[in-house]
């Protein structure tokens, strides 16, 4: 009883010579049409994750394309109400984040080589660490 049934009514129609039905013919009973709705579901997202899988490459440009829209639209509706013209607002707004966008990664990347440099040393003092611990260990 945990299926669902979908009743279709199929009616055979016989034409006579005319072109219209018997006189007498009725419709025959409704046919009962059982499916499985959870396998129906189980394609259904299987369907969507091999899409979102194989479209990646697509998708996920284009979902930050719209979502970069979306969040600087503001901006160039403000420049647009002060007489600057749309195409010039938003080229204004992409030049002002691609350069906000550079000037992080420069920074992070010179912080991040620093970083690098010193991460031997850093390693070299937690292996000595480790080892004075384990010898604490062994002397008790």
């Amino acid at each position: 009883m945990g299926r669902a049934q979908l009743k279709i009514k199929i009616s055979k129609i016989e034409k006579t010579s005319e072109g219209s039905p018997p006189a007498g013919s009725a419709p025959e009973p409704a046919v009962a049409v059982s499916f499985r709705p959870l396998p129906l579901k189980v394609i259904a997202v299987l369907a969507v994750v091999f899409t979102l899988r194989y479209g990646r490459e697509v998708l996920i440009p284009l979902v930050l394309a719209l979502f970069l829209s979306y969040l600087l639209d503001p901006t160039v509706d403000w420049m647009e109400g002060r007489k600057i013209p749309r195409g010039l607002g938003a080229a204004v707004v992409m030049i002002a984040v691609a350069g906000g966008i550079g000037g992080a990664a420069y920074t992070l990347g010179r912080q991040g080589e620093a970083l690098l440099e010193q991460l031997p040393a850093a390693a070299q003092k937690f292996r000595q660490s480790l080892q004075e611990g384990r010898g604490d260990r062994t002397a008790r």
